[in-house]
């Protein structure tokens, strides 16, 4: 009796215990034969194998059944999943002939470089000028510098609570990306860039493989590539 007190206890304080609230459906685990329990014969949710519910959570469900909702969302499941390959499959075949056709210059540049002998197969995914869907849809690789005005203020990035030695007098001041070169010993401004500009060609092409990004930022952005990380 002594040994139980502990747990009397703690479900007197009525903080439950780690694990008894949860609830999980495996949809890799239901069956064909499942769907049509939860829709005929109506048992328990918790009763099913693809269930795994902690002791609370089976205490309030008691013998509360599985719907329609959950019968429906397990199929759905359950055909994404099988349609998984089937769609990596279709993905990689698109992008190689949007590829293949970007790399010879459309239809008719196919043709030319077939009989010149320098036709272009994009076999190797991660060659610097291999292009995702994404990729293909917007090809603008080169960023729009700001007027020498410096551009309204609203397309710039504003940066607030720097001291005024950092910026240009105030404790607000604007950020840019600017690009600099030394000619004849005197550092000359070149071009001067949109932080917003700069960030939303990084979001667009960092959905592509890490020789096309490196390519990009050295050789058209023309800048120092710090870090590059892939998944």
């Amino acid at each position: 009796m002594a040994a139980k007190q502990p747990v009397v206890a703690a479900a007197a304080s009525g903080h439950p215990k780690m694990g008894e609230e949860k609830l999980i459906i495996r949809p890799e685990k239901v069956r064909f034969i499942d769907v049509l329990s939860m829709l005929l014969l109506r048992r328990p949710i918790t009763s099913y194998a693809f269930v795994e519910a902690g002791d609370r959570t089976a205490a309030d469900l008691g013998s509360t059944p599985g719907d329609w909702l959950v019968a429906l969302t397990q199929v759905i499941q359950k055909a994404l999943a099988g349609a998984y390959y089937p769609a990596l499959v279709v993905g990689a075949v698109v992008e190689f002939l949007l590829n293949f056709v970007a790399l010879n210059n459309g239809i008719l540049g196919i043709f030319l470089n077939l009989f010149r002998c320098k036709l272009v197969i994009p076999l190797n995914r991660e060659a610097p000028n291999f292009r995702s869907m994404i990729g293909m849809i917007d090809g603008r690789t080169e960023l729009k510098p700001l007027p020498a005005s410096g551009g309204p203020e609203d397309r710039r990035l504003q940066v607030v609570g720097v001291s005024a030695a950092a910026g240009s007098g105030g404790d607000d001041y604007y950020l840019d990306v600017v690009q600099q070169q030394y000619v004849n010993g005197r550092l000359v401004r070149l071009r001067t860039f949109s932080v917003f500009e700069v960030s939303m060609m990084a979001a667009k092409i960092a959905y592509e493989n890490a020789a096309y990004i490196e390519n990009v930022v050295n050789n058209v952005w023309k800048v120092a590539l710090l870090f590059l990380q892939t998944w």
